[in-house]
């Protein structure tokens, strides 16, 4: 553990500083692979906890709260697009924004299934792609069978591909346009819409085409919305009042 003077950009058109920030480094890092494109050598905290660099700022009498909109991979010709993380008076507002509450954590009975099909998520930029525990992705992959046979659609689930468990065959002419859109409907009836090319991956050479479900099953009860099915989302965190605001947008043109 270290601290530093963090230095910021401003709308001000200067910069500013928060001096004696905590921080820790790390110095051997595993399995922070980003599907297999780049790799991460820390993650910043920013939850409610007292160290995490939100917190930190608040405390400094900084805004509570930030934002990202992360843009999909090879946007505007970038095969790693750039963003932004934002701070108070610069996160921009959009018509078109819904809102949902935060809950600190409560502990594991939060991820329970239920008999009517909820269950408490984690919404998180640090993890690749959305983790389901068994009963929701049980229920999800079962969901998208009886889509596929309703729409008549011949695809054939395939053995796993890039460690993706659920994959279908599909003709080459099949593309994003051909597949579901996903939406995660939170408890006070707004949802997070993930448009098809978040919710799949689409691979294939010359002899074989398929397209993978983006998610993975989770290793214990817990749910993760992952970045991966964030992309071309603003995503506002209030940690003040315990809100989150979120809306499509481009993101590799707003940032």
């Amino acid at each position: 553990m270290g601290q530093e003077t963090f230095t910021f950009a401003s709308t001000s058109g200067s910069t500013e500083a928060a001096n004696g920030v905590t921080f820790g480094c790390g110095n051997d890092q595993k399995d922070f692979d980003v599907m297999g494109r780049t790799r991460m050598v820390g993650v910043m905290g920013a939850s409610w906890g007292a160290n995490s660099l939100i917190s930190q700022l608040r405390a400094r009498g900084l805004s509570g709260n930030f934002s990202y909109c992360m843009p999909q991979f090879g946007e505007a010709g970038q095969a790693h697009p750039s963003t932004f993380l934002r701070f108070g008076d610069d996160i921009p507002r959009k018509p078109g924004t819904f809102t949902t509450s935060l809950v600190r954590y409560p502990g594991e009975d939060v991820f329970t299934h239920r008999a009517a099909g909820t269950s408490g998520i984690i919404i998180d930029s640090g993890d690749d792609i959305s983790l389901l525990n068994n009963a929701a992705f049980n229920a999800l992959k079962t969901a998208l069978t009886n889509y596929f046979l309703q729409k008549g659609y011949d695809y054939h689930v395939i053995t796993s591909q890039h460690n993706l468990e659920l994959c279908y065959s599909r003709p080459a002419s099949v593309g994003y346009l051909q597949l579901p859109t996903l939406t995660f409907v939170f408890s006070d009836g707004s949802g997070l819409q993930v448009p098809a090319r978040n919710v799949f991956i689409l691979d294939g050479d010359a002899r074989t085409k398929y397209f993978c479900l983006a998610m993975h099953r989770s290793p214990d009860q817990s749910c993760l919305i992952g970045a991966f099915q964030q992309r071309n989302q603003r995503i506002i965190y209030d940690s003040t009042n315990g809100k989150l605001h979120f809306g499509t947008e481009l993101c590799h043109i707003s940032k």
